[in-house]
């Protein structure tokens, strides 16, 4: 089965709205004012909307379109407990901010 064909609608528009949120110019933690630091909130979000997928469909779909060398399990374990740890209360100001919550 494609991941195309796995997605509802629900979550088609979060890939949409993720992936605005990364061209917005000035998001939350803003790229051309923190520089690297700037990526933590980018981070975030997109290691949320991928834990969603995981509990909706599995890891075995999405697992099938990873490339990278660690499990990507793992990997969005790491992410997204370190990214939120970072943020604290931001990670709610960041998911009002796609229109999550």
């Amino acid at each position: 089965m494609k991941l195309r064909e796995s997605l509802k609608s629900k979550y088609r528009v979060r890939i949409c709205a993720t992936l605005g949120y990364f061209v917005v110019p000035f998001d939350i933690i803003p790229e051309q004012i923190y520089g690297p630091h700037g990526y933590i909130d980018d981070i975030f979000l997109c290691s949320h909307v991928l834990n969603e997928f995981k509990e909706e469909i599995g890891i075995e779909l999405l697992d099938e379109h990873w490339n990278g060398d660690e499990e990507l399990e793992d990997v969005l374990e790491v992410c997204y407990n370190q990214s939120k740890e970072i943020l604290g209360d931001k990670t709610s100001e960041i998911l009002n901010f796609v229109g999550f919550i």
